[in-house]
Protein backbone atom coordinates (compact mmCIF):
# COMPACT_ATOMS: atom_id res chain seq x y z
CA UNK A 1 0.00 0.00 0.00
CA UNK A 2 1.30 3.39 -0.79
CA UNK A 3 -0.17 6.52 1.05
CA UNK A 4 -0.26 10.11 -0.50
CA UNK A 5 -0.38 12.96 2.12
CA UNK A 6 -0.22 16.86 1.02
CA UNK A 7 -0.97 19.84 2.80
CA UNK A 8 -4.13 20.63 -0.12
CA UNK A 9 -6.08 18.62 -2.75
CA UNK A 10 -4.42 19.86 -4.97
CA UNK A 11 -0.76 19.05 -4.19
CA UNK A 12 -1.82 15.42 -3.43
CA UNK A 13 -3.94 15.31 -6.62
CA UNK A 14 -0.24 16.77 -8.20
CA UNK A 15 1.78 14.13 -5.90
CA UNK A 16 -1.28 11.06 -7.22
CA UNK A 17 -0.50 12.13 -10.84
CA UNK A 18 3.05 11.82 -10.39
CA UNK A 19 2.98 8.68 -8.17
CA UNK A 20 0.96 7.27 -11.13
CA UNK A 21 2.94 8.00 -14.16
CA UNK A 22 6.47 6.70 -12.14
CA UNK A 23 4.81 3.40 -11.45
CA UNK A 24 3.51 3.38 -14.91
CA UNK A 25 7.03 3.79 -16.12
CA UNK A 26 8.67 1.22 -13.97
CA UNK A 27 5.72 -1.06 -15.38
CA UNK A 28 3.33 -1.37 -12.34
CA UNK A 29 -0.06 -1.10 -12.48
CA UNK A 30 -2.31 0.10 -10.14
CA UNK A 31 -6.02 -1.12 -10.18
CA UNK A 32 -8.23 1.49 -10.28
CA UNK A 33 -10.53 -0.29 -7.59
CA UNK A 34 -7.52 -0.30 -5.37
CA UNK A 35 -6.68 3.18 -6.02
CA UNK A 36 -8.74 6.25 -4.10
CA UNK A 37 -8.65 9.58 -4.94
CA UNK A 38 -7.41 12.55 -2.66
CA UNK A 39 -9.49 12.51 0.56
CA UNK A 40 -9.52 13.44 4.13
CA UNK A 41 -10.44 10.08 5.27
CA UNK A 42 -8.21 6.63 3.43
CA UNK A 43 -8.46 2.93 3.79
CA UNK A 44 -4.60 2.60 4.06
CA UNK A 45 -3.20 -1.15 5.04
CA UNK A 46 -6.65 -2.09 6.55
CA UNK A 47 -7.51 1.06 9.05
CA UNK A 48 -9.17 4.11 7.88
CA UNK A 49 -6.87 7.89 8.19
CA UNK A 50 -9.39 10.59 9.17
CA UNK A 51 -7.65 13.68 8.78
CA UNK A 52 -10.91 15.93 9.17
CA UNK A 53 -9.80 17.30 12.73
CA UNK A 54 -6.83 16.08 14.68
CA UNK A 55 -5.11 12.82 12.54
CA UNK A 56 -6.85 10.08 14.03
CA UNK A 57 -6.62 6.06 13.02
CA UNK A 58 -10.04 4.08 13.19
CA UNK A 59 -11.07 0.57 12.90
CA UNK A 60 -13.34 0.40 9.78
CA UNK A 61 -16.90 -0.39 10.66
CA UNK A 62 -16.63 -4.13 8.77
CA UNK A 63 -13.42 -4.84 11.35
CA UNK A 64 -15.47 -3.83 14.27
CA UNK A 65 -18.03 -6.10 13.48
CA UNK A 66 -15.72 -8.69 13.18
CA UNK A 67 -13.79 -8.32 16.44
CA UNK A 68 -17.74 -7.98 18.19
CA UNK A 69 -18.77 -10.87 16.88
CA UNK A 70 -15.62 -12.72 17.82
CA UNK A 71 -15.58 -11.23 20.89
CA UNK A 72 -19.45 -12.60 21.98
CA UNK A 73 -18.63 -16.13 20.15
CA UNK A 74 -15.86 -15.93 23.32
CA UNK A 75 -18.29 -14.76 26.07
CA UNK A 76 -21.21 -15.85 25.13
CA UNK A 77 -20.54 -19.47 24.56
CA UNK A 78 -21.61 -22.27 27.65
CA UNK A 79 -18.81 -22.66 30.13
CA UNK A 80 -19.18 -26.04 29.81
CA UNK A 81 -18.64 -25.85 25.92
CA UNK A 82 -14.60 -26.53 25.58
CA UNK A 83 -12.60 -23.49 24.01
CA UNK A 84 -10.33 -25.11 21.07
CA UNK A 85 -7.38 -23.38 21.39
CA UNK A 86 -7.49 -22.59 17.50
CA UNK A 87 -10.58 -20.55 18.23
CA UNK A 88 -8.67 -18.49 20.91
CA UNK A 89 -6.19 -17.82 18.60
CA UNK A 90 -8.24 -16.51 15.49
CA UNK A 91 -10.28 -13.96 18.02
CA UNK A 92 -6.83 -13.08 19.44
CA UNK A 93 -5.28 -12.36 15.72
CA UNK A 94 -8.36 -10.18 14.91
CA UNK A 95 -7.76 -8.30 18.09
CA UNK A 96 -3.85 -7.99 17.47
CA UNK A 97 -5.40 -6.55 14.02
CA UNK A 98 -6.86 -3.70 15.68
CA UNK A 99 -4.06 -2.57 18.30
CA UNK A 100 -2.72 0.19 16.46
CA UNK A 101 -5.61 2.30 16.32
CA UNK A 102 -6.15 1.69 20.35
CA UNK A 103 -4.88 4.97 22.57
CA UNK A 104 -1.31 4.22 22.53
CA UNK A 105 -1.73 0.93 21.76
CA UNK A 106 -3.14 0.01 24.62
CA UNK A 107 -4.97 -2.72 23.24
CA UNK A 108 -2.11 -4.84 23.28
CA UNK A 109 -1.77 -4.86 27.28
CA UNK A 110 -5.45 -6.20 26.79
CA UNK A 111 -4.44 -9.58 24.74
CA UNK A 112 -1.32 -10.40 27.04
CA UNK A 113 -3.89 -12.67 29.39
CA UNK A 114 -4.99 -13.65 25.97
CA UNK A 115 -1.66 -14.92 24.94
CA UNK A 116 -1.07 -16.54 28.66
CA UNK A 117 -3.99 -18.58 28.03
CA UNK A 118 -3.42 -19.23 24.77
CA UNK A 119 0.42 -20.18 25.30
CA UNK A 120 -0.37 -22.17 29.18
CA UNK A 121 0.08 -25.99 27.69
CA UNK A 122 3.33 -25.12 25.82
CA UNK A 123 5.70 -26.97 28.13
CA UNK A 124 3.51 -29.65 29.17
CA UNK A 125 1.53 -30.23 25.76
CA UNK A 126 3.03 -33.21 24.06
CA UNK A 127 1.05 -32.68 20.97
CA UNK A 128 2.88 -30.17 18.19
CA UNK A 129 1.91 -28.39 14.85
CA UNK A 130 -1.77 -28.49 14.07
CA UNK A 131 -2.49 -31.18 16.20
CA UNK A 132 -1.83 -28.35 18.95
CA UNK A 133 -4.56 -26.15 17.35
CA UNK A 134 -6.72 -28.49 18.57
CA UNK A 135 -6.20 -29.31 22.03
CA UNK A 136 -9.03 -26.81 24.07
CA UNK A 137 -8.34 -23.78 26.44
CA UNK A 138 -10.31 -22.31 29.55
CA UNK A 139 -10.74 -18.55 29.14
CA UNK A 140 -9.34 -17.06 32.30
CA UNK A 141 -10.89 -14.58 34.22
CA UNK A 142 -8.69 -12.05 33.12
CA UNK A 143 -8.91 -12.61 29.10
CA UNK A 144 -13.40 -12.56 30.21
CA UNK A 145 -12.57 -8.65 31.86
CA UNK A 146 -9.82 -7.69 28.66
CA UNK A 147 -12.36 -8.95 26.32
CA UNK A 148 -15.00 -6.94 28.12
CA UNK A 149 -12.08 -3.92 27.37
CA UNK A 150 -12.43 -4.62 23.85
CA UNK A 151 -16.43 -4.88 23.35
CA UNK A 152 -16.39 -1.61 25.35
CA UNK A 153 -13.71 0.30 23.48
CA UNK A 154 -15.08 -1.08 19.79
CA UNK A 155 -18.41 0.28 20.90
CA UNK A 156 -17.45 3.51 21.59
CA UNK A 157 -14.09 5.07 20.48
CA UNK A 158 -12.51 2.53 17.53
CA UNK A 159 -10.04 5.18 17.35
CA UNK A 160 -6.64 6.81 18.21
CA UNK A 161 -5.29 10.35 17.20
CA UNK A 162 -1.75 9.90 16.03
CA UNK A 163 1.20 12.02 15.48
CA UNK A 164 4.11 12.95 18.01
CA UNK A 165 3.02 15.25 20.97
CA UNK A 166 -0.37 14.38 20.26
CA UNK A 167 -3.16 12.97 23.14
CA UNK A 168 -4.33 9.67 21.93
CA UNK A 169 -7.55 9.48 23.32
Amino acid sequence: DFLIHAATEEDCQAGLTAFMDFTVRLGFICQKVKTSPPAQVQKYCGMLYDTRAAPTLRVPPNKVSRCLASIDFLLHRPRSQELSRLSLAVVTGVLQSVVEATPRRVGQAHLRCLYDDLHLLEDTCDKVGADKDYTTVTLSPASSQALTWWQKWLRSHSGATTGAGMDQG
